[in-house]
């Protein structure tokens, strides 16, 4: 909850029309192997309810934000 509070107080609403910005998400498997190798284990729990907020998906429709992934950047 405290993500998503961080979300829709600050980071999204700084965004201005035609800006660009963004926000990591570090969602992902969380298994006893990965405890062994990274820092970021409960984080990944933490970003993933963020990213599944439905408080946050709808202020991202509301907004008509794009969500893009690393895929969509273009190398210069």
């Amino acid at each position: 909850a405290q993500v998503e509070k961080i979300l829709l107080d600050n980071a999204l609403p700084s965004l201005k029309d035609g800006e660009t910005g963004y926000y990591i998400f570090h969602c992902g498997y969380i298994d006893a192997d990965l405890f062994k190798v990274s820092s970021l284990t409960l984080r990944r729990a933490v970003d993933l309810d963020a990213a599944l907020s439905k408080n946050i998906q709808e202020y991202i429709r509301q907004n008509q934000i794009e969500l893009i992934t690393y895929k969509d950047l273009s190398v210069i």
